[in-house]
């Protein structure tokens, strides 16, 4: 009975009042894939009405009603859809959506949508490469793709490469290769990034930069080609480095000052 009156409310255009309805439903039990995907939507929807981002908690409790959706009735794509549309950010994804996803796919082979879901999943499950291939795969489809799909697979596609660059950025710095790590972010602003993207690479560039001209000045003190240490110290000081680093650098180049070394000989 509240599954028929939900039902009646909702196309009567009162979507509060249909809501209600669709969660009596569930909360009696309800055996019906309706009341789940209904509530599940309205959630999900709520989030994008609100502008704001979607936490992993509540993200993995929305898939699991539209899972229960399918569960009950596993011809209905838009469940398929929904869910892969969360897959990239839920908690704790597992064998079970890989499951859900792979039935949809085998359904409804023609839905981008849920290859892209199996993508992410891939990638989340460590397979980097067969999360590539797969959402590769979607972008070469795009003419008989669905331009909201194809839109979302190109935004994953920026996502993924920005992520794959700062990882390895990261890694390059952590190991102390600042010059590798340095070209290749800047081969990345060269080929023209969007303003957010430039506003959080280029502060990282910076610090490399500063860990590069620290590296620099070491090298120069352990070989003592004193002149060489001046010039970096002074660069360093100069950029945008920490205070701290900063700081170290004054002192070294008052040391440096105090026994006349790197000082070129005043001519006659």
């Amino acid at each position: 009975g509240h599954e028929l009156l939900a039902v009646a409310l909702k196309a009567s255009g009162d979507a509060a009042g249909a809501l209600v309805g669709f969660e009596a439903a569930m909360a009696r039990g309800s055996k019906e894939f309706q009341p789940y995907f209904e509530v599940a939507h309205a959630a999900h929807k709520a989030t994008r009405d609100e502008r704001r981002q979607m936490t992993p908690a509540e993200a993995r409790a929305i898939a699991n009603q539209y899972e229960r959706a399918i569960g009950l009735y596993p011809r209905h794509l838009a469940s398929y859809e929904n869910l892969a549309g969360l897959i990239g950010i839920a908690d704790a994804v597992g064998e079970e959506d890989r499951k859900t996803l792979e039935l949809g796919r085998r359904l409804f082979p023609e839905s981008i949508v849920i290859e892209i879901g199996l993508a992410q999943l891939a990638r989340r499950g460590g397979d980097a490469a067969g999360g590539w291939s797969l959402l590769e795969r979607v972008l070469a489809s795009r003419p008989g793709a669905s331009a909201e799909g194809f839109e979302f697979a190109r935004r994953l596609k920026d996502a993924w490469e920005h992520d794959d660059l700062v990882r390895r950025v990261d890694e390059l710095g952590r190991a102390g290769r600042f010059a590798e790590a340095i070209a290749l972010l800047d081969q990345k602003l060269e080929a023209g990034s969007d303003r957010a993207t430039r506003q959080r690479l280029v502060p990282v560039r910076e610090q490399l930069q500063a860990g590069l001209l620290s590296q620099q000045v070491k090298t120069a003190l352990d070989e003592r080609r004193w002149a060489a240490a001046r010039e970096a110290l002074g660069r360093l000081l100069e950029s945008s480095a920490p205070p701290a680093m900063k700081s170290q650098a004054r002192r070294t180049l008052a040391e440096l000052d105090e026994r006349k070394l790197g000082i070129a000989p005043v001519k006659p």
